[in-house]
């Protein structure tokens, strides 16, 4: 089987449209939790009045 043939047609390009947002909402979810994680390793000062 060739794998070019899998990603053929409609069904095809709604897997790869899938595949390509998980993908980017992972890079995002770790971007996030890297942020995260610097503001709570950096000791953000407290925001006292």
């Amino acid at each position: 089987m060739n794998l070019s043939t899998a990603f053929e047609g409609a069904s095809g390009s709604l897997i790869v449209t899938v595949v390509a947002f998980t993908i980017v909402f992972i890079v995002l979810l770790g971007l996030t939790g890297m942020i995260y994680a610097i503001k709570l390793f950096a000791g953000e000062p407290s925001k006292s009045k």
